[in-house]
Formats: structure tokens, C-alpha cells, sequence
């Protein structure tokens, strides 16, 4: 432990001569100046250069992860968009992009139904049409490229897409719980002539919410 606490903070320290060693008299660097001091400190004192910037980025990390990293390195060589607004746009593209691609997929599986997996079920190669594979391998790309850019549209908010899932995720647990508690209370079955109970119980989760 001793061993470990040592090297994070000799770290802390080398990556950080603007915090622990400046210069007497010197004026505070601007924001970009430390970021490139320690981008630099981390290429040439602790040899981690890559020629390419994106390989700097695990390949172990977790998608949502690895797409923040990944983009945020291309940022720094200015490879960006100018505003979140243009972010955005970009993310409405995809998102229509996506549309015409399911509408494929949906038009090859009512043409060949034995391809279908049913409703929610991911599948990427059906064994029944060749047609409705290539469909639903170009849907999954298309919906790649949206979550990229979702992604994207986070960072650029100064938001930590992974912490704002990880919310989203505690909060669809928390609300959908309460539905099936009052479903169960109710004696009503889950099924889609009930979905109108279903959201009735969700915005009374979403009130109680509020309460506290």
C-alpha cells in the first residue's frame, strides 16, 4: 500500500509543476497551458506517446467510456465541432438515419416474419434471409453512430456521459419498481391493454419523486 500511495503521489506531483513546483514569481498558466504541459509530461517523462492520439485510449475500457476518451483526444487536435448546438444537429442526422434504417429491417421482416426474433430481442444474423441480416447490421451501425453522437452532445454539455446513464438507470429502476409494486396492488396483469395504467403509475412515481 505504502508502494502504491508513493507513485500517485509522485504522479500527482510530476504531472502537476503548475500546483507543487512553480517557479518563483511566475504567473499562473492559462487553462490550455496545463493541458498541454501535461499532455507533454505524460509523452516524453513517462513515455507513453502513441503516433496515433487515439491509441492512448484503452481498448479494455467500457464502451460509453471508451467513446467519451476517444472523443475528447480528437478534441484536443481540434477535430470538434465549433458549438454543442451543431452537436445537436448532428445527433437529429444520425437519429433520421436510424429511422431509415429500421424502416429497412421492418420491411424485410413483414416480408420473411420467420427472421423476426420478436420484439426486443437483439439478433445480428437471423439464419432465415440474407437481406434482413445486411438490414439489421446497418441499423446497428446506424444506431452506433447516434450513440456516439449522444455521446458527443454530453461531452460538449461538460456532462460525464457514463455518470448521467448510471442516474438515468438508478431512476428508471426506481420508478419502474413503484409501477410494478402498484400493478401487483391493483390485481392488474402487464400487458399492452394495460399501458395506460402502466403510465398512469409511472407519473405518480414521477410525483411522489418530487415530493421528497
Amino acid at each position: 500500500m505504502a508502494d502504491v500511495l508513493s507513485d500517485v503521489t509522485d504522479k500527482l506531483v510530476r504531472r502537476h509543476p503548475h500546483v507543487f513546483g512553480p517557479e518563483p514569481g511566475s504567473r499562473p498558466l492559462e487553462k490550455a497551458a496545463v493541458n498541454a504541459r501535461w499532455d507533454d509530461i505524460k509523452n516524453s517523462v513517462e513515455g507513453r506517446a502513441c503516433s496515433n492520439v487515439l491509441d492512448q485510449v484503452p481498448l479494455g475500457f467500457p464502451p460509453l467510456l471508451r467513446a467519451y476518451k476517444l472523443l475528447s483526444k480528437a478534441a484536443k487536435l481540434h477535430f470538434d465541432w465549433e458549438s454543442a448546438a451543431d452537436a445537436r444537429a448532428k445527433l437529429c442526422e444520425e437519429l433520421a438515419e436510424v429511422d431509415e434504417a429500421a424502416d429497412t429491417v421492418a420491411a424485410e421482416l413483414a416480408a420473411h416474419p420467420a427472421a423476426d426474433g420478436g420484439r426486443g430481442t437483439p439478433f445480428t444474423r437471423s439464419a432465415q434471409n440474407p437481406a434482413a441480416d445486411s438490414a439489421q447490421l446497418h441499423l446497428e451501425e446506424e444506431i452506433g453512430d447516434l450513440l456516439m453522437c449522444a455521446v458527443n452532445l454530453s461531452r460538449m454539455h461538460r456532462v460525464d456521459p457514463s455518470l448521467a446513464l448510471d442516474r438515468a438507470n438508478r431512476k428508471f429502476y426506481r420508478r419502474f419498481s413503484f409501477v410494478e409494486r402498484r400493478m401487483q396492488e391493483s390485481g392488474l396483469p402487464f400487458d399492452d391493454a394495460h399501458l395506460a395504467e402502466m403510465e398512469a403509475f409511472w407519473q405518480e412515481a414521477k410525483r411522489e419523486e418530487r415530493k421528497d
